[in-house]
């Protein structure tokens, strides 16, 4: 029985991290993260681990943390400042939460990083609730690069 809950815990873990069809995969600088975004998500030239959607109503900047950064050290850093409303994972091997909008803010902000190798970190942000479920596709496909 055991057994059978392992491979099912398994599978919805390696379904979660697949990219969504007609979607794209994008690769931070180093190419060390990698996360899914909606077709149509354009990078910056400069930043290419900085997408914008289409209508410019969500973005998602990500990327690695060196060696020298530990997960631990990273969320709390992260959490000072983006201070967190509503947590929805807080564990040893991911924290994601919704933070305070900052000054002249609006829409809602998420902020997740994985305890993984390289630390992979994200904030996704959107200004439509029907992106919600979107946003969530995006938060479970963020894992470093194999």
């Amino acid at each position: 029985m055991k057994l059978i809950v392992g491979i099912i815990a398994l599978w919805a873990l390696s379904a979660a991290a697949q990219t969504p069809a007609g979607w794209q995969v994008a690769k931070d600088r180093k190419q060390l993260c990698q996360l899914s975004v909606p077709a149509g998500w354009t990078a910056d030239k400069i930043m290419p681990s900085s997408l914008t959607a289409a209508d410019k109503k969500g973005s998602v900047v990500f990327s690695h943390k060196p060696a020298s950064v530990s997960y631990a050290d990273l969320v709390k850093m992260a959490k000072e400042m983006f201070k967190p409303v509503k947590i929805f994972e807080e564990s040893g091997s991911r924290t994601w939460f919704a933070a305070q909008p900052g000054p002249g803010q609006t829409g809602t902000s998420w902020y997740v990083a994985m305890n993984s190798s390289p630390v992979c970190e994200a904030q996704i942000t959107f200004k439509n609730a029907a992106f919600e479920e979107s946003a969530k596709q995006m938060v479970n496909s963020l894992k470093p690069v194999k």
